[in-house]
This record gives structure tokens, sequence and C-alpha cells, in this order.
């Protein structure tokens, strides 16, 4: 997760660099709490994207 100061929002980088169509990959969540984190760790689309990065493939996006 980053934190962007300028607009006080948090995102994800893996579903930021991979262009996801997530909250925290779009527009940045203002939720700062853990469980919002651990929600967004369960995403289906964040694990294909997480896993794509760790293998350096593209993978079809599904919404969270």
């Amino acid at each position: 997760m980053d934190f962007n100061s300028d607009l006080s929002r948090i995102f994800c980088k893996v579903c930021k660099d991979k262009q996801a169509t997530n909250v925290f990959a779009r527009v940045g969540s203002i939720n700062i709490k853990v469980s919002a984190f651990q929600d967004h760790n369960k995403c289906v689309e964040h694990k294909k994207l997480e896993w794509a990065a760790n293998q350096g493939e593209k993978v079809i996006k599904k919404n969270c």
C-alpha cells in the first residue's frame, strides 16, 4: 500500500501498476482501517494481479 499525502488516500501499488479497476487502484481509498486492507487483499482481482506481478505476466481483470 502507498499513501499519497497530497490526496490523503491509500493506493494498492500492485493494482495501480497493473491498472486495475478497483478503488485502491483508480482513486485511492480514504478508509485506512486494517480491515479494509485485509478485504482488498482477499479480492479476486488483487490476488490475480499480485500473482501476475510475481510471474511477470498480465492477467484478465475481475472487479472486486
